[in-house]
């Protein structure tokens, strides 16, 4: 195998790994945008009181 392919194959892993992250970095975003909106949900129901 020369360097060139081995090079190639840590390049295709590590775009892996990078997706991944992305994958989980927009989970996380999805969480807590939906964590502030019941947040203010809670803060308008506390404020009608």
């Amino acid at each position: 195998m020369t360097e060139l392919k081995k090079t190639e194959i840590r390049i295709e892993k590590e775009q892996k790994k990078l997706q991944q992250i992305k994958n989980r970095i927009r989970l996380l975003n999805q969480k807590l945008k939906h964590l502030k909106k019941k947040e203010e949900i809670r803060k308008m129901y506390i404020g009608q009181k």
